[in-house]
């Protein structure tokens, strides 16, 4: 199937792309609800180089509404939802808020003027790095697996996307202090009952495409890039809409949890977890892992969530994990411990993620 040249003669008539100074860049992809493509602005930025965002719109009246949760989860106005937060793709907005089409007609219909506009993540989907380490790790004898270091950075960056989605800024306590409403502050924040005001992705563990790579930076990103969460078409806020998605025999008395759950999974697929071995089979036959990061993910899989670690627990052991676990010297007996230094894994992230 041959992808599209250029968007609908529909869409550039209500977005006019080419006045506002943006030119069409690349076609990445759509499925039954929609399409997306990437632009970037004509005018090079401040590093000398364009930038780049993606839009995203339906092709239906019937697939709109999936767009219009999306843009719920990451609106800019009211209560700010996930704007603002580092590890969720982020709203492109202009000024005072997100981009709007210019002199659309009243009678548009709505799938053709409502689209989600975001940042562009440059280094890729989770799913594809995945599949290029497999493909890496079988290529020869004695070819290293994803190296722990880069499986705890992973963690923690999933590990504060649960923090994201069950701390929202912006939501008053109520109480008052001269006059001004009490906000939460930022940080960690735990969900104890499902009157808190949290956020199910509900689409991490079955499509490892909606975790994407954004840039390094010089902190705890210098060595694999930010993890972002994308595609909130499958979220939501409601608990009886997510106890209703859970398979019997899986509990969670909060969407945090269910959460907590869905990042294990994730992890597990990245190291090649099966269900069927016990920890000593395992063990016997993968020298490599670190034991921690195996048990840890183990617990947030677990079906039962009172067997799972909070979200502040799963953040600050994974944290501590990271700042305590900085060389090969701390993954004594592994068989490629050699590859957790910084030098080994740069070179790994170059030939997995940046290598065609």
């Amino acid at each position: 199937m041959t992808s599209p040249v250029s968007p609908p003669e529909w869409f550039t008539d209500v977005w006019q792309p080419e006045e506002r100074g943006f030119t069409l860049d690349k076609y990445l992809g759509g499925g039954l609800r929609g399409k997306a493509w990437r632009f970037q602005e004509t005018a090079h930025g401040e590093q000398g180089r364009p930038r780049r965002f993606v839009v995203k719109y339906t092709h239906n009246a019937g697939s709109l509404l999936c767009v219009e949760k999306e843009i719920k989860f990451a609106k800019y106005f009211d209560d700010q939802r996930l704007y603002g937060q580092a590890h969720i793709a982020q709203l492109i907005v202009d000024g005072n808020g997100p981009r709007e089409p210019i002199n659309v007609p009243e009678d548009t219909p709505r799938e053709k003027r409502i689209f989600l506009v975001t940042e562009y993540l440059e280094n890729g989907e989770l799913q594809k790095f995945q599949s290029k380490a497999n493909a890496r790790r079988f290529s020869g004898v004695n070819v290293n697996p994803i190296p722990n270091r880069v499986l705890w950075y992973i963690f923690k960056c999933l590990s504060r996307i649960v923090l994201a989605l069950a701390y929202v800024p912006n939501r008053p306590l109520g109480s008052l202090i001269e006059g001004q409403t009490i906000l939460e502050t930022p940080g960690l924040f735990e969900p104890t009952t499902a009157t808190h005001y949290q956020i199910y992705h509900g689409d991490l563990k079955n499509h490892l495409g909606n975790l994407m790579f954004g840039e390094y930076d010089a902190n705890e990103h210098y060595l694999v890039p930010i993890l972002k969460a994308i595609d909130f078409s499958e979220a939501t806020d409601s608990y009886n809409e997510f106890t209703n998605r859970l398979r019997n025999g899986i509990t969670g008395d909060t969407l945090t949890q269910g959460n907590i759950r869905d990042v294990g999974i994730v992890m597990q697929s990245l190291y090649g977890h099966s269900s069927v071995d016990t920890p000593e089979r395992f063990f016997r036959y993968n020298k490599n892992l670190d034991e921690d990061i195996y048990y840890l993910a183990t617990r947030c899989a677990d079906p039962d969530h009172t067997k799972r670690p909070g979200a502040n627990e799963l953040f600050n052991t994974v944290h501590n994990f990271t700042m305590r676990k900085t060389g090969p010297q701390h993954f004594p007996g592994k068989r490629f411990a050699e590859w957790e230094s910084d030098e080994k894994i740069r070179e790994f992230m170059h030939d997995v993620l940046h290598t065609p």
